[in-house]
Formats: structure tokens, C-alpha cells, sequence
């Protein structure tokens, strides 16, 4: 009978003191400056852009990471301007699916910014990402390089 305990007992035990290492690493560190380029739709009814495509630069800091949460600046431009526009949100990486991040961010100026929604997966050292700006109907799809 002791034989038989006795692996179930090692099991368990080793089981409950490498479960917070495992956790530990699913957490990866997004902290840093992304940057990429990306064409976004326009609806009908935006009053710059009627309609339209249009290709915008932008760089995505994630400034602050703390565990599954993430506190983020998004700067995005036009690809012919210089000016750059800023929006503050936060995020959280999935702690049920690894690798899934998801960030929402407000609007500070309404005639040009969008509330919006990203959703996406860190791959291969990359952030793939889907935007749906729900206060003016934006939406586009980029990929992220680490600065």
C-alpha cells in the first residue's frame, strides 16, 4: 500500500510547487514600444475621411505592465503628416487563452479619435492586432514589431 501512495503523494507534491512557476511564465512581458503601419476603413459618415482608406502609421507603448495588465499610449498619424495623435487606454493579456491580448482605449479628441477595441495574439515576437472603433465605426487589422 505504501508503494502505491507514495507516487501519488510525490506527484501531487511537486504538481502544487511547479503550478505558480507555470503561471508565472505564461505571463509574457509586452512592455515596450510596437510600431507598424496599417490602411484604415472609414465609413460613410466620418467627416474627414468619407468613405475612404487611409494608410496611418502608429506606435503602440505599453508603458506599464503589471502581471495581465497593461496600461497603454497609442500614437497614430496619417502616413503624409507629422503630427502625431495620442490615445490612453488599458489592456489585459488573456489568462485563459496565452498570448491573447486585449486593449481598449478613450477618446480624447473627437473629431479626429475613435473609441475603440483591439483584440489580438502576441506571435513569434509580433502583436497581431484587429481595431473596431466603436464611436465612429474605424476599424483595420496591423502587425506590431518591438521597437
Amino acid at each position: 500500500m505504501k508503494t502505491f501512495i507514495r507516487p501519488i503523494l510525490i506527484t501531487f507534491l511537486v504538481g502544487i510547487f511547479s503550478a505558480p512557476q507555470l503561471m508565472a511564465e505564461e505571463i509574457v512581458d509586452l512592455s515596450g514600444t510596437w510600431k507598424g503601419s496599417y490602411h484604415a476603413a472609414f465609413p460613410s459618415n466620418h467627416s474627414h475621411h468619407h468613405e475612404s482608406s487611409v494608410k496611418i502609421d502608429m506606435e503602440l507603448d505599453i508603458y506599464r505592465q503589471d502581471g495581465h495588465l497593461m496600461w497603454i499610449e497609442n500614437r497614430w498619424r496619417p502616413h503624409d503628416q507629422e503630427n502625431w495623435n495620442t490615445e490612453f487606454g488599458t489592456g489585459v493579456l488573456s489568462d485563459i487563452e496565452p498570448g491573447t491580448v486585449h486593449f481598449v482605449e478613450i477618446d480624447p479628441s473627437p473629431d479626429v479619435g475613435s473609441t475603440g477595441v483591439f483584440e489580438g495574439k502576441y506571435v513569434d515576437g509580433k502583436l497581431h492586432l484587429v481595431y473596431l472603433g466603436i464611436g465612429k465605426g474605424i476599424s483595420f487589422s496591423v502587425v506590431l514589431e518591438r521597437k
